[in-house]
């Protein structure tokens, strides 16, 4: 089926990563020894909403720093001080950035990877590695001049709420705040619950006041919008899971000596395996400390009945996006039922 398939490289898109770089710009590729290698500065933007990127990008940044003896440095801007995600990527594009690390770039091919129930959590990285994700980096990497050096886990998506949530019947008639992405909007409308498309900020407040009846979001987030103070269950659904991406434009990747973008590119792999690990251990503790400390209750409902009910809601981003077979190759490869 692979060697038949072709993948869509459809339509623009706005990208996710801001940095500036200083030195070796320009689109030459050069193979000198490292003696010859000019000092590069690359500032990453970053907008993260868990710590865990943010420290990890560290820890990449300064492996990198040693592998090129202090030829490449790298300078964190964190908390979305250059603006939002599609604000970075756009300045990536234009080349007034050099890097950045988000979560929604905007790119066509990744949109759709919102798409409710696509992903099992414990195949969700394979996918990360997969030929239809090369496939599409390719194809940004034409299309928008940017290349995606690292495709990084990010934890699935849990619903909270005032009352337990065993089944997709106990969501029946519920006001579930979720992010303006169509195909989560979709998917609760199939579950039966009214989906509020509300902005982030004004989530608590409507929890608050009774306007919404839950939200559905990362632990992390969960727990920094401090959501339960005002809710009282947690029902682990793993209903969606996107990615994180580590972006550069690729005049500056160019510009860079060869054998210094050797060490850029092979110190990625350690950074996606210690952000997934980090962030997974922290999704457990979170968990816990909910549940010793009684601020939430937990349910770990029986996603089939889920995955069941959702059933193609929400998939007409994708099948829109990519070419016809792609979709279902993903679901039977790296999805709930694979």
């Amino acid at each position: 089926m692979r060697s038949t398939m072709k993948l869509l490289a459809a339509f623009g898109g706005v990208a996710t990563l801001a940095v500036v770089a200083s030195g070796c710009a320009g689109g030459e590729t050069s193979s000198a020894a490292a003696g010859d290698c000019a000092p590069v500065t690359l500032e990453v933007a970053d907008s993260a909403p868990d710590q865990a990127w943010e420290d990890n990008l560290d820890g990449w940044s300064q492996r990198v720093s040693d592998g090129t003896d202090g030829r490449i440095t790298v300078r964190i801007i964190p908390g979305g001080q250059l603006g939002g995600e599609l604000e970075m990527v756009a300045q990536v594009k234009q080349g007034n950035l050099a890097m950045t690390q988000v979560g929604a770039p905007g790119f066509t091919e990744f949109t759709p990877l919102f798409t409710a129930y696509l992903f099992d959590d414990d195949k969700v990285m394979d996918f990360a590695t997969s030929y239809i994700m090369q496939s599409w980096k390719d194809a940004i990497l034409e299309r928008e001049g940017i290349r995606v050096l690292a495709v990084e886990y990010a934890p699935p998506r849990w619903i909270t709420s005032q009352t337990p949530i065993e089944s997709p019947a106990d969501l029946s008639g519920l006001k579930i705040r979720v992010p303006e992405i169509p195909s989560l909007v979709e998917a609760f409308e199939a579950l039966g619950a009214t989906p509020l498309a509300l902005p982030w900020p004004d989530t608590y407040y409507a929890l608050q006041t009774g306007a919404a009846d839950g939200q559905e979001n990362s632990a992390a987030v969960t727990d920094s919008g401090k959501i339960y103070e005002v809710q009282d269950y947690l029902a682990k659904t793993d209903h969606a899971q996107n990615f994180r991406y580590l972006l550069i434009n690729e005049d500056t990747f160019q510009g860079i000596c060869e054998g210094d973008r050797e060490v850029l590119e092979g110190e990625i792999p350690q950074l996606v395996a210690d952000q997934e690990a980090q962030l997974r251990a922290e999704s457990d503790e979170l968990v816990q400390g909910w549940i010793d400390s009684g601020a939430l209750q937990v349910t770990e409902p029986d996603i089939s009945e889920f995955v069941e009910m959702v059933g193609d809601a929400g998939s007409d981003v994708a099948e829109e996006a990519w070419v016809p077979g792609v979709l279902e190759e993903i679901r039977a490869e790296y999805g709930p039922n694979s």
